[in-house]
């Protein structure tokens, strides 16, 4: 086994550690001197063995479960915890699946590492295998619309409030549909609120529906549309009268 060790560079720097390589001569005084390069030699295995054993404790799954920070294109942006040694599509999963803007790629992005790892969506849904995350990973889904699309927030009485990326020129109507419609709880009017100190802009909901052009206005990069409910009527006191004979 020793011979095996030191048929190689990696071999030779556990074996000087280990005592294991050629031994010398002592001196009359009984002093080892080591020379300047087996001094390099030693250093440089303790700097070696001690990457190596950061780089597995990183690529060990921790019991408790994955960190994950999904971001882009999904139906639940955000960070999720997944189960140990489990993968890309436990991840895409947790995350509430890919949204209606969701691109062609996805990367995932691992710290200590430059770049990004880049995966065809398609492909990676499509494989029977699949690729395993590490602890604080992120991964981030590429949106179909590209540099020239606009994020807007949908929230109150609609089926799916949330805020997506939308192309330019989208119109009220589009955002209304990526939030599967109205609740069944939603009020007469709406109101579209743009991004910093702008007039916020009120919507009759059956003129919308009824195709109205004016009422279909173009939305803006980071506008909020809000679908109130339809306020609760209180119910006053029933009068019970009881007949004395």
């Amino acid at each position: 086994m020793i011979i095996r060790l030191l048929d190689n560079s990696y071999g030779a720097m556990i074996a000087i550690v280990l005592g294991v390589g050629p031994r010398r001569k002592l001196r009359p005084n009984n002093e080892v001197r080591s020379s300047p390069m087996t001094v390099r030699f030693l250093l440089a295995a303790i700097v070696w063995l001690g990457a190596a054993g950061a780089e597995a404790q990183g690529a060990a799954p921790d019991s408790a479960g994955l960190r994950i920070h999904v971001e882009g294109a999904v139906n639940r942006p955000g960070a999720h915890t997944i189960p140990a040694g489990a993968g890309l599509k436990a991840a895409l999963a947790a995350a509430g699946g890919l949204s209606f803007e969701a691109g062609a790629t996805l990367e995932i992005r691992r710290s200590g590492y430059f770049g990004a790892l880049v995966f065809d969506v398609g492909k990676v849904l499509q494989s029977t295998t699949d690729t395993r995350l590490r602890d604080g990973d992120r991964i981030v889904v590429a949106s179909r619309f590209g540099p020239g699309s606009i994020t807007v927030t949908v929230r109150g009485a609609v089926k799916r409030p949330g805020t997506y990326s939308m192309r330019e020129g989208a119109r009220l109507v589009d955002i209304l549909a990526l939030a599967e419609g109205f609740d069944v709880e939603a009020d007469r009017s709406l109101t579209i609120s743009p991004a910093g100190d702008g007039k916020p802009v009120v919507v009759d909901r059956r003129k919308l529906l009824s195709g109205v052009p004016e009422t279909n206005s173009v939305l803006r990069d980071g506008d909020t549309v809000t679908v109130p409910a339809k306020p609760r009527r209180r119910s006053e006191p029933k009068l019970i009268r009881i007949a004395v004979p």
